[in-house]
């Protein structure tokens, strides 16, 4: 294999890097994160709109070429240049002069990218070879021009960005079009999902580098950005130049074994890794004759490690595009990018700077697994037997719904507290099991090409809300950190989407039932076992301590879960005669616990539902053992509810008692009493004028949010996401909100002949996920909480995967 073009677009890629390396080690730590910064705003940028063009050229089968990318890049030039000018100099403070001749530097390699693929795939090696030597001259130049400190050094830097299209005009000249013909063609339609895909890696590595920075302070920040270049360098290398031409060599070869001198290179980068982490964390003297600290080298070290993992990475991501037809790696690399960005704030507040040093390590392992995922077509659940794929799936579901919480620095969360408050610290948060259920699910399941639906959902959502942060804080850079993490907080759920888009299959059948079984056996064990636990502590309204381990949020968000849970269990096995004893004994056990858990809104979603089972089973059979078992149960809830005034079992007093005592800070919890609705107006009303305060709030939001010592929540979803981030933000959800609307009419129309059975079990999970969506979250804030909002995404995606396969099959089968 020759490796003159991966040398060339290697002299093309990494020259800045290069630049931002030297000077760092130079003793400039400051100048090179300006480089960085700017670095990362044009990667967000022109690499964002990249769209993988490289192998797309490269692969014949992609019907992409050289000029329609070139025209593509033509069209987006200016707007994308003074966007990143914007936010390095004035976003990142970074001087006009320097950000500018930069931001052309980066255009010019984004250009001759192009025309360096072009040469790649007709092997004309002449015009690589001249291309690197030229390139490795200006940079030579530059530097020397820069540490010596001769006059005028931006104007070195200029001979550096523009004196390489000496060797690419020509081309351009003949394959530009004229400026009409440019906007007639337009961005060719083909390339959307790969911009999408680089976009969302571009993105990320703006938010991710100001993170740092935030958390960390600019001059460490610029240490981690040289020490990632450093480690970096070869997973970079192989991912900008050596990657593709090697995909591409494998392809024409057919021989898919890594190069011996690869293989050494890997071989040699992990020992030194390994080596230079060992020595920073036994702190050895010998690093300190560097003049860096054990900080730098630790993530120099780690980072060299992530590098040989990142290879393999990847390989398999550039097989992926070249090898094959039509594929994209657009969903793979909207979820791994967002958990990376994830990982800045709370890993730093959770361990500490030492974390800051692995992040790339992190992100190396989180890109060979979703590649991996993505590779083996469909996940690693390929080539299951339908058994274990049955308990794979059953596993998945239990992870999501069963309410056991951790905390980082305490183990299983086990704690009295009616309402427990973690007082801001992260350590002390209780984060449930349900959060790696749900990353997990994704990775083993997953049909990527099934959820794009979902993952341009989160992806627009995701940009939106990134952009509305930016312009919002505007140079108030200590709100920007806040804000992130807020934004996380809302993202990190919408996952749940995908897994609920993955977890329903073609073909799957009666297997779909997997998943109300699991949900029987899980409220089977914790109903129960919740209401027996609150009685022997001599209580009647719901306790979250259960001996061994807590609840959290047992007032707020698990009782509307629990309720919608039971609701989806009845319908999907009530006509099984087997398990309607188990459902008629929780049904029961239910009663005495949405009124135990004092939330209003899982009463009415219970017996709305319950109701609505009676009618059904009454038009389908005449029976009247449903009516009567409801019935029952309303008288329960009605008597317990009654007990809520009389002394409790041990401690001879009532839940008003408890309330007027202020043991129970029902501001906070869904009670079932009005005063508490009244409590929640002052803080609609303060969200809502806040919303249309001025156009700039409206659609962009506010820099902070409100003082939670006056209003501690916003009582509803859509004035929170809209008081915090805006409108704009807001256009991913109301947009599929109105797709589920719009598939759910069609159902009805397409199908209103169908078997009624399976109508009907389609028409109760879509009542679920509406009442989840607009009654309870316009009263909470559900969707935003990870075990509250990762089910209800769940059940929206799942849902959404079903009402689109029966739509076009327009005659359903047993699901």
């Amino acid at each position: 294999m020759n490796f003159i073009f991966s040398v060339a677009f290697m002299a093309n890629a990494f020259s800045m890097t290069g630049l931002l390396i030297l000077l760092s080690l130079a003793g400039n730590s400051a100048f090179a994160a300006d480089i960085g910064i700017v670095q990362a705003a044009t990667l967000a940028l022109f690499y964002a709109f990249s769209g993988n063009a490289r192998n797309l050229i490269l692969n014949h089968k992609s019907g992409v070429t050289a000029q329609s990318v070139l025209n593509n890049r033509f069209i987006l030039i200016l707007p994308l240049a003074v966007a990143a000018y914007w936010l390095s100099a004035i976003m990142a403070s970074v001087p006009s002069s320097i950000a500018m001749v930069l931001i052309l530097r980066r255009a010019v390699e984004w250009f001759d990218e192009v025309y360096l693929s072009e040469m790649e795939r007709l092997d004309i090696k002449k015009s690589a070879f001249q291309y690197t030597i030229l390139q490795a001259f200006l940079l030579g130049i530059s530097l020397l021009w820069l540490i010596l400190k001769l006059p005028y050094p931006l104007f070195g830097l200029l001979l550096w960005s523009l004196l390489p299209l000496l060797l690419s005009v020509r081309f351009y000249f003949q394959n530009i079009l004229t400026l009409s013909m440019l906007f007639t063609h337009g961005i060719s339609k083909k390339m959307l999902p790969h911009i999408g895909s680089s976009m969302i890696i571009g993105v990320t590595v703006y938010v991710f580098r100001l993170l740092v920075i935030l958390v960390t302070g600019k001059s460490t920040a610029g240490d981690l950005f040289t020490a990632f270049a450093i480690g970096g360098v070869l997973g970079s290398v192989f991912a900008n130049a050596i990657g593709p031409s090697l995909a591409l060599h494998q392809k024409r070869s057919l021989n898919y074994q890594m190069p011996a001198i690869i293989k050494l290179m890997l071989m040699v980068f992990l020992s030194a890794g390994i080596l230079l982490t060992t020595l920073s964390i036994l702190k050895l003297d010998i690093l300190n004759l560097t003049g860096k600290t054990f900080l730098f080298w630790q993530a120099t070290g780690l980072s060299m490690v992530a590098g040989t993992i990142m290879v393999f990475a990847q390989m398999m991501r550039h097989r992926i595009l070249q090898h094959h037809l039509e594929q994209d790696l657009f969903g793979p690399d909207v979820i791994m990018n967002i958990l990376i960005i994830a990982a800045v704030p709370f890993g730093y507040y959770l361990f500490g700077l030492q974390m800051m040093t692995a992040l790339y390590l992190l992100s190396a392992i989180l890109a060979y697994l979703f590649y991996a995922s993505y590779e083996f077509g469909e996940g690693f659940k390929s080539g299951l037997s339908p058994v274990n794929l049955r308990k794979l799936k059953i596993v998945i579901v239990a992870m999501l719904f069963v309410p056991l919480f951790f905390q980082i620095n305490g183990g299983l969360f086990n704690d009295k507290a009616m309402l427990y408050d973690s007082e801001g610290g992260l350590s002390l948060l209780p984060i449930p099991i349900s959060v790696l259920g749900c990353f997990l699910g994704v990775l083993l399941l997953g049909n990527y090409q099934q959820a794009k639906l979902s993952f341009t959902f989160i992806f627009t959502t995701f940009i939106l809300m990134t952009f509305a942060t930016i312009i919002s804080t505007g140079e108030f850079v200590g709100l920007k950190e806040s804000k992130f993490i807020f934004l996380i907080q809302f993202v990190m759920p919408m996952f749940g989407l995908v897994l609920g888009q993955f977890f329903y299959q073609q073909g799957d059948g009666n297997h779909n039932l997997v998943l109300e079984k699991t949900l029987l056996f899980v409220l089977i064990m914790f109903v129960p076992l919740q209401i027996i636990c609150t009685w022997l502590q001599g209580l009647y309204y719901l306790s979250p301590y259960l001996y061994l381990m807590s609840i959290y949020q047992h007032f707020q968000y698990v009782p509307i879960v629990f309720v919608s849970a039971y609701l989806l269990v009845f319908a999907g096995l009530w006509s099984l005669p087997k398990y309607r004893i188990y459902l008629a004994t929780l049904m029961l056990l239910m009663s005495i616990y949405v009124v135990a858990s004092l939330s209003i809104m899982a009463m009415l979603l219970f017996y709305a539902g319950m109701f609505g089972f009676i009618w059904y089973q009454y038009k389908k059979d005449r029976s009247w053992l449903l009516p009567i078992a409801v019935f029952v149960s309303l008288f329960i809830s009605i008597f317990y509810f009654s007990s809520l005034f009389e002394p409790n079992l041990k401690q001879k007093n009532s839940y008003f008692t408890d309330l007027q005592s202020q043991s129970i800070e029902s501001e906070k919890a869904t009670s079932v009493f009005p005063v508490n609705f009244l409590q929640k107006l002052p803080s609609w009303k303060y969200h809502f004028a806040g919303i249309e305060d001025n156009v700039r709030s409206l659609v962009f939001g506010h820099a902070e949010r409100p003082d939670r010592n006056i209003y501690p929540s916003a009582y509803n979803y859509y004035l929170d996401f809209g008081y915090n981030f805006g409108l704009l933000a807001m256009i991913p959800l109301f947009s599929l909100i109105f797709y589920t609307l719009k598939q759910i009419r069609q159902f009805a129309t397409t199908n209103a002949y169908s078997d009624k059975g399976n109508v009907f079990l389609l028409f109760s999970l879509s009542g679920v996920v509406l009442y989840l969506l607009f009654v309870d979250n316009s009263l909470k804030v559900s969707l935003r909480q990870p075990y509250s909002g990762i089910f209800t995404f769940f059940l929206w995606g799942l849902l959404i995967s079903k009402l689109s396969y029966f739509n076009k099959k327009k005659a359903p089968h047993v699901i």
